[in-house]
């Protein structure tokens, strides 16, 4: 069967489509804003707020997301590996059935999991774009500092707004990645725990049979 061929539009609605499923699995837009690692995240970069208002506030995010993030890819791959493949297929089949019996796709605990995971990963990105985009100074580089010095003395908003704005966002983001990866460790330890009682039923169902 001929594979189908791609286009600069299915490349992107392939794209939008995964993120799509991954949002709604992970829980929207509800689970992030009512979620203690936001407002954890938020209370920590409150507090630093003579970090954001500084020149140099880039440099401990540039040093500590990269091997960050190399370490939630380490992790998720941990997690995909973890345990047997019918201890996979038993987190899988664990969640909401649907109507025809089969377990809904963004019930399933396998695939929430995962999600997380996802989350982590995204968060971090998102991060570190942030962050290099604030360094590099865009709007200097675009030539609209004049412009926006301009608009902003006319509306009576500090010069240094965009600057603060920009670095508060970067180190948000920055706090709560370094939150979520708490959460991917307790789910790792979650995980261990459904193993563990996983093999104590499989070992009861041999003892019994």
């Amino acid at each position: 069967m001929p594979r189908p061929k791609t286009t600069l539009k299915s490349e992107y609605a392939d794209l939008f489509g995964d993120l799509s499923s991954y949002f709604a699995v992970y829980g929207g837009w509800r689970k992030i804003v009512y979620s203690p690692y936001t407002h954890a995240a938020l209370i920590i970069t409150i507090l630093c707020w003579s970090k954001w208002h500084g020149e140099n506030w880039a440099a401990t995010p540039l040093a500590v997301l990269p091997p960050l993030l190399g370490f939630t890819l380490a992790a998720y791959a941990l997690f995909l590996g973890f345990g047997d493949e019918s201890f996979r297929k038993f987190l899988a089949n664990i969640g909401r059935p649907e109507p025809g019996g089969a377990v809904d796709t963004h019930e399933s605990i396998l695939m929430g999991v995962s999600a997380i995971f996802v989350h982590f990963v995204v968060v971090q990105v998102f991060a570190l774009i942030c962050v290099i985009v604030g360094e590099t100074n865009p709007f200097a580089s675009l030539g609209w500092s004049n412009g926006i010095a301009i608009a902003l003395e006319r509306a009576h908003i500090p010069a240094g707004t965009p600057h603060d704005v920009g670095a508060f966002i970067g180190l948000w983001a920055f706090n709560l990645s370094i939150f979520m990866a708490f959460a991917a460790a307790i789910d790792i330890y979650h995980a261990t725990g459904w193993y563990v009682r996983y093999t104590n039923k499989k070992r009861k169902a041999g003892s019994d049979s």
